[in-house]
């Protein structure tokens, strides 16, 4: 599963040498929103250090406007489908439905063995469509001979593994302080002196069962905190649970006032949870979510549930149980007093790397 998400999130960087000493370098990240903002905020840091950078995109992501371009140049292209509808329509969907989890193992399989065979997120002429004045290598001989990988993860929350020195872990570079809170989310959260719950499952669940919302609710009308829930749903009760399908995460996470987040995990949920030491319940839906949400269970950093088959009384109790347990809270904030010397350099790391490298012929991967 986790290989599977590594597979398909690659993203090839074609270098090119410029007459000005920095090099073009394109990156084609997979046509998925979160994958593509990770690799933008890494192209923008890239474009601030003198180098050409352009970043191929599908139009459905182009039309929502919703990444951070500065700097760069956009090649924006057409699919016949939108791949990120089918992912909101098959995985979460086939989760809800209760799916068995051997059902699910085999189903990642088959994703990572097709995915292995078959690269349809970018163009196997890259080379010859973006360097047209160098060598043609397809896509398979560019990451053969890759020479530098950049990996969305890091050594807080993964495992001890042994690595390679052209491996560069840059997992969390999309994390920071927090920033002024729009008006109707900072009065709700100022007013929380006793606490709030951030509920989201990421922008692909927004409207999740009615079942599974109709137990949120429950829970969250019972707790004895405040709420902000992500959902297309209306709120019951506006004073005590904000609902809204678009929410500043980072910024809320980083309020003194949030006592626990409930979140399915994904990969940039856990590095803001990380980053401003909030304890999880984690609500694992599909792909790596599972393994994000088992690593920091037993790192002693949160709880897991099954939204499918868990009961109003035994997410309450969780919930509960990670707000107000300070063993949770110890040890994600133990984890996090690392994570500082450890974000800074990321953005930067990458640079010195690409400098030393040669043209298109040292390709540069990241996943």
């Amino acid at each position: 599963m986790r290989q599977f998400l590594l597979c398909t999130a690659v993203c090839c960087l074609v270098l090119l040498p410029l007459c000005v000493g920095g090099k073009r370098v394109v990156f084609m990240p997979s046509p998925f929103t979160s994958h593509t903002n990770y690799h933008t905020n890494v192209a923008r840091t890239l474009a601030r250090q003198g180098h050409e950078v352009w970043l191929t995109m599908p139009d459905y992501i182009v039309n929502r406007r919703v990444l951070d371009t500065t700097n760069l140049t956009v090649i924006e292209y057409q699919t016949l489908k939108n791949f990120e509808e089918i992912m909101t329509a098959a995985f979460p969907g086939n989760y809800f439905k209760g799916l068995s989890d051997d059902f699910s193992r085999v189903l990642s399989t088959v994703l990572h063995v097709f995915s292995s065979v078959v690269d349809g997120f970018s163009y196997k002429d890259a080379v010859s469509r973006y360097a047209p004045e160098m060598p043609f290598l397809t896509i398979d001989m560019l990451v053969a001979r890759a020479e530098i990988w950049l990996v969305t993860t890091e050594h807080i929350l993964d495992y001890p593994r042994p690595s390679m020195p052209n491996v560069k872990l840059i997992g969390g570079t999309l994390t920071g302080p927090g920033k002024p809170l729009p008006p109707q989310f900072k009065s709700f959260m100022d007013d929380a002196k006793e606490g709030v719950v951030i509920v989201s499952f990421g922008s692909y669940v927004l409207s999740p069962p009615e079942p599974i919302t109709q137990k949120i609710m429950n829970v969250l009308k019972d707790l004895p905190f405040k709420s902000v829930f992500r959902s297309n749903i209306s709120s019951p009760n506006s004073k005590k649970i904000l609902t809204s399908s678009w929410i500043p995460q980072n910024d809320l996470l980083a309020h003194p006032n949030t006592r626990v987040f409930v979140s399915q995990c994904g990969n940039e949920d856990q590095y803001e949870a990380l980053f401003h030491a909030v304890p999880v319940v984690c609500t694992p839906i599909f792909i790596d979510q599972f393994y994000n949400a088992e690593r920091m269970r037993v790192k002693g950093m949160a709880e897991t549930v099954d939204l499918n088959t868990v009961s109003t009384d035994q997410l309450q109790s969780t919930i509960l149980k990670v707000a107000t347990n300070t063993s949770y809270k110890q040890a994600i904030t133990k984890a996090s007093e690392l994570g500082p010397k450890e974000h800074p350099k990321h953005k930067d790391d990458t640079t010195p790397a690409l400098d030393s490298l040669p043209s298109v012929a040292a390709p540069v991967c990241g996943l």
